[in-house]
């Protein structure tokens, strides 16, 4: 009984991360550096932001561009 409970605990995971503010960053780069297979990544958009109204994306967006994954916007 012992066996098949471990085995299930220790079984990969296969995520898909929903996240836009700064305080997600952290779960997703914990998440990237696990074992288990993060499928992908959906965040919102870019928006307007300062006096130039640049796009400005979400920190999880710029924590993502060096990785390549999926990522939905």
């Amino acid at each position: 009984m012992a066996q098949r409970i471990l085995r299930r605990v220790t079984r990969l995971l296969r995520i898909a991360f929903l996240g836009n503010d700064r305080w997600s960053v952290p779960s997703l780069l914990a998440l990237s550096d696990s074992d288990h297979e993060l499928v992908a990544v959906v965040t919102a958009v870019p928006r307007p932001a300062g006096r130039g109204n640049e796009l400005r994306p979400t920190p999880v967006a710029k924590a993502v561009t060096p990785v390549p994954r999926k990522t939905w916007k």
